[in-house]
């Protein structure tokens, strides 16, 4: 179940995970950010 906090601004998860077939180019790479900085690791 993809939620969206911005649903009210128009935003939808849609535009995450359908960003690479929208806008398919060779320049475009897909990063995995893994390093959470906004809390401590436990949580």
């Amino acid at each position: 179940d993809w939620q969206s906090i911005y649903g009210w601004r128009g935003s939808s998860p849609k535009y995450f995970m359908e960003f690479a077939k929208e806008f398919s180019s060779p320049a475009t790479t897909r990063v995995m950010l893994s390093d959470n900085f906004r809390s401590h690791q436990h949580i």
